[in-house]
């Protein structure tokens, strides 16, 4: 019962932890992705500038 209890208890921790560290991988994804794609909306303007 106690055993059942702990496992309870440190399953969501865990779960707790891991959703904390993919809203964080995400947030930092969020702002790659912002800059990728101003990289690319720069070369995309550049290169049609050049035709």
């Amino acid at each position: 019962m106690i055993f059942h209890l702990l496992s309870a208890i440190l399953s969501v921790a865990y779960h707790c932890a891991v959703s904390k560290q993919l809203s964080e991988v995400w947030k930092i994804l969020a702002k790659e992705k912002d800059r990728m794609k101003k990289i690319v909306y720069d070369r995309y303007k550049e290169s049609s500038e050049h035709e």
